[in-house]
């Protein structure tokens, strides 16, 4: 087989197309349809395989990590080809699945220990995952992103000109919508913030934001954000910010997305 003649896609809609998939997963994956109908309704993401005669001949089942921050795990991975071409099929799968983790933010990959097991650790190694630890749940490959976003990112102050409330305490929870990016922050002398701003083309962050202060103040400004990816794929946005209404005053922050 070759790579033109397999075709990976993500989760399917129709009916026809979801009966294939329960039919599959009761025949491949699981001992009854019940299951197999829990399972694929729950599951985060599904990816299959089809080959030239469209017969599904692999499955990858995603799920977005409740615990480890911005991660997803790849849980299931079941290939049914024959065992010359169960290596392409799988590498398809996950080449797939890490484009659309991607598109969707996605900083890691982990690999469940069930999954791992249907591979070689040579095959995970080609696919970039590190595999000198075990056990293989810790097993994890790094995405790069592929433009800006803050969907999910939980970030923190580590520079604030004298005059800013925000600090090393204080935290910033962010989510995004094409351009539009919107959150919440705590902690420090904030009780709670919020804020709301719009992407430019140039990729920088225009933000209004309204606070309530540990001492029971409100207050309310307005910033821009030029948006940085570091080395290690983390975001920074370096901050010029300008208080608005009563309060008064200017500055900078540096805010970085926190480590793992």
């Amino acid at each position: 087989m070759s790579n033109q003649a397999l075709q990976v896609f993500c989760r399917i809609s129709t009916a026809n197309d979801v009966a294939a998939q329960m039919q599959w997963l009761h025949q491949n994956a699981f001992a009854n349809a019940n299951t197999a109908a829990w399972f694929y309704h729950h599951t985060n993401q599904v990816f299959l395989a089809l080959d030239e005669n469209g017969e599904i001949n692999g499955m990858l089942i995603v799920w977005k990590s409740g615990v480890a921050y911005n991660t997803a795990v790849i849980d299931q991975l079941y290939i049914t080809a024959d065992e010359e071409e169960k290596e392409i099929v799988a590498a398809a799968l996950i080449l797939q699945s890490g484009a659309e983790l991607q598109h969707r933010c996605i900083r890691y990959v982990q690999v469940s220990t069930e999954a791992a097991a249907t591979m070689s650790d040579k095959f995970w190694e080609a696919q970039g995952f590190d595999i000198s630890d075990v056990p293989a749940t810790s097993r994890k490959k790094i995405l790069m992103p592929l433009r800006i976003c803050l969907d999910g990112k939980k970030m923190k102050p580590n520079l604030n000109t004298q005059g800013g409330q925000v600090s090393e305490d204080t935290t910033f929870e962010y989510l995004q919508d094409g351009d539009y990016v919107w959150g919440t922050y705590y902690g420090g002398e904030v009780k709670r913030g919020v804020l709301v701003g719009k992407m430019t083309a140039s990729r920088d962050i225009n933000f209004f934001y309204m606070q309530l202060d540990a001492d029971g103040g409100f207050h309310q400004g307005t910033s821009r954000s030029n948006t940085e990816y570091l080395n290690d794929g983390r975001l920074v946005l370096y901050e010029d910010w300008v208080w608005t209404g009563d309060k008064k005053g200017e500055g900078n922050a540096v805010i970085e997305e926190i480590k793992e």
